[in-house]
């Protein structure tokens, strides 16, 4: 660009130049081309810095422009241990940053697969399944990173696809696949859709998105564990059914609501309990608990409160239901 505009600038001012070379400086008349070529280069040199420095600095306002949305972003995530709102705020922070038509974020449901969780495009109705043995998800497993969707069709694992699921992103005009990982495992996985932009972002959004991704791996981490540390404090760890003391706290909440209404509890033991761990061991048993308390749940449905009492015993809580109709429901 330096050595462009000194070119243009030679070639406008260079008869002026060389009439007042001629006029002022006769008697170095044959020195003329080297103090012009001279001249030339220091003015190519001092354009040169000139352009550098202005694109030192707008470049270092894109990057701290940039910075500062990361932190942003950092704080307003960790503001949160709801990893619904996470996702939603990571959401946000994309389509501030990059523009696009379409994001969907996919996160694993209890079949490992991964499903949307948050999909700016309001216009699909239908849920978007990524099986967790697609072919996408294992790249994505392998190499932990970004990539163009053109990139990755160029790949074994994309010819290895269904022609459904290459039908469906073809469908979605996805462009880019952001991989949300913790501790080496996919949580999470982020596709970036648009009809018209091929290459929707280049080589620093990706790093960007990225830096993004991992600051949202660990909020997504805090917030697994808030929820693993309230389910141990809240249900029982072999059941899954709610421990004594968190049951007591549930109980008490919905007996002040029934103080003109009937409010049942009932306590079932299994009886001989010991006896069937000493016959068949202890493994056999803590599946029978499970059994039956999975049983427990069915007849309750959402009309009662199931607890796990003691190591054999049973409780639950029948809110505006009588005696006889908790005693009818059981034994049926």
């Amino acid at each position: 660009a330096a050595a462009l505009l000194t070119t243009v600038f030679l070639i406008i001012l260079y008869p002026a130049i060389d009439l007042a070379y001629q006029r002022y400086l006769p008697e170095y008349i044959e020195q003329q081309t080297i103090v012009i070529s001279t001249l030339v280069s220091l003015l190519t040199v001092l354009v040169y810095n000139v352009i550098r420095k202005l694109l030192n600095v707008l470049f270092a306002k894109g990057i701290n422009a940039r910075e500062d949305e990361l932190l942003r972003f950092s704080q307003d995530i960790n503001n949160t241990l709801d990893s619904t709102q996470i996702l939603k705020t990571f959401s946000s922070f994309i389509e501030r940053n990059i523009i696009c038509e379409a994001i969907y974020i996919c996160t694993q449901n209890e079949n490992g697969d991964f499903v949307t969780k948050v999909n700016t495009r309001l216009t699909m109705a239908e849920e978007l399944l990524i099986k967790r043995d697609s072919p996408l998800v294992v790249w994505l497993e392998e190499q932990n990173t970004a990539i163009h969707f053109r990139d990755f069709s160029r790949t074994q694992h994309y010819r290895s696809m269904w022609d459904e699921e290459k039908q469906l992103y073809e469908s979605l005009n996805i462009r880019l696949v952001l991989p949300v990982t913790e501790g080496g495992r996919l949580i999470a996985v982020t596709l970036f859709a648009d009809a018209d932009n091929h290459t929707i972002c280049n080589a620093g959004d990706i790093v960007f998105l990225e830096s993004a991704a991992a600051v949202m791996s660990i909020a997504i981490k805090n917030a697994m564990l808030y929820t693993s540390m309230q389910d141990e404090a809240h249900n029982d760890g072999l059941t899954g059914l709610y421990n004594r003391r968190y049951f007591m706290e549930i109980a008490n909440q919905s007996f002040s609501k029934c103080v003109k209404g009937s409010f049942s509890v009932a306590i079932l033991s299994l009886d001989d309990f010991r006896l069937f761990n000493e016959l068949y061991g202890t493994h056999q048993g803590d599946r029978l608990l499970q059994d039956f308390s999975k049983m427990l749940l069915v007849v309750s449905g959402n009309q009662g409160i199931v607890g796990r009492y003691s190591g054999k015993e049973f409780i639950l809580a029948f809110p505006f239901k009588d005696a006889k109709a908790v005693t009818d429901l059981i034994a049926s």
